[in-house]
C-alpha cells in the first residue's frame, strides 16, 4: 500500500490508485467522495470494496494487524461501544456479506453457516434445522450445496462475533437466526411455528397479497407457481 500512498504508481490501473485519489479528494477539498464499482456477478465487486475500505482506513491510521483482525472476524467480548468508525464499517461489511450473498453462475458464497457446527446442536434443534444443507430446497436448487473452498464453521463464528461487536443483543441475534431458519425451511408448518403466526394467515399473505391504492385495499390472487 505504501507504494500507492507515496504516489509512486500514479496513472496505473489499480484499485489502490482509485482509493488514493478519493482520499486525496477528501483532504484537498474536504468533500465526500464516491466510488462506483461495477461488474458481473463474481467479478470481484465485494472484494474490491473491501480493499478500498482497508486502504482508506490505513491512510487514516489503522494498523495492518487491526485490518487483518477485522477482515477475519473479531475477538469475543468486544462491542461497538468505543470502537473506531473504521472498525464499525468493516464489521458491517462482513455482516452484510454474510446475509446478502446467494449462489450464481460465477459465485458460490451463499450463507449456509447456520447449518454448520459453528452453532450448538441444541440451538439448531430449536430452530428445527436438523438436516444437512443438501436437503433444503432453499439451498439445493443451484446444484451445489457445499463448497470445499468455503469454511462455513469459520464464517459462522466470525459472523456471530461481528454481531456482538456491533452491539446486537443475544435476543436480536436469535430473531435474525429464526428468520434465516424460516427461509431455509420453506415449509408452512415449520415456518409458522418458528415465526409464531397462523398458517392460514401466512398462506393468505403469500397467495393473496394486499396493496393499498389511495383509500382502497386491493387483494391480488397468485397461484403457487408465482408464489
Amino acid at each position: 500500500m505504501s507504494t500507492y500512498r507515496n504516489g509512486l504508481a500514479d496513472g496505473y490501473p489499480h484499485i489502490y490508485v482509485v482509493a488514493q485519489s478519493a482520499y486525496d479528494g477528501i483532504l484537498r477539498g474536504g468533500r465526500n467522495q464516491s466510488i462506483l464499482i461495477t461488474g458481473e456477478s463474481g467479478a470481484g465487486k465485494t472484494e474490491n470494496t473491501k480493499r478500498i475500505i482497508e486502504y482508506v482506513l490505513q491512510c487514516g491510521g489503522s494498523t495492518n494487524d487491526e485490518l487483518h483482525s477485522l477482515s477475519n472476524g473479531v475477538p469475543n467480548g468486544k462491542s461497538l461501544n468505543g470502537c473506531s468508525i473504521g472498525s464499525g464499517v468493516l464489521s458491517s461489511g462482513i455482516l452484510l456479506e454474510a446475509f446478502g450473498n446467494a449462489k450464481t453462475t460465477h459465485n458460490n458464497n451463499s450463507s449456509r453457516f447456520l447449518l454448520s457446527n459453528a452453532f450448538p446442536h441444541e440451538m439448531r434443534e430449536k430452530l428445527l434445522l436438523t438436516k444437512s444443507a443438501d436437503q433444503y430446497k432453499f439451498l439445493n436448487q443451484g446444484g451445489v450445496s457445499v463448497d470445499k473452498e468455503i469454511d462455513d464453521v469459520e464464517n459462522g463464528v466470525s459472523t456471530d462475533r461481528v454481531m456482538d461487536r456491533l452491539s446486537i443483543t443475544s435476543d436480536e441475534k436469535i430473531e435474525v437466526y429464526t428468520i434465516l431458519a424460516a427461509c431455509l425451511l420453506i415449509e408452512i408448518d415449520a415456518v409458522t411455528s418458528l415465526l409464531g403466526v397462523k398458517s392460514s394467515r401466512l398462506v393468505d399473505a403469500l397467495t393473496q397479497p394486499s396493496i393499498r391504492v389511495g383509500d382502497k385495499v386491493i387483494r391480488k390472487n397468485q397461484n403457487m407457481q408465482k408464489v
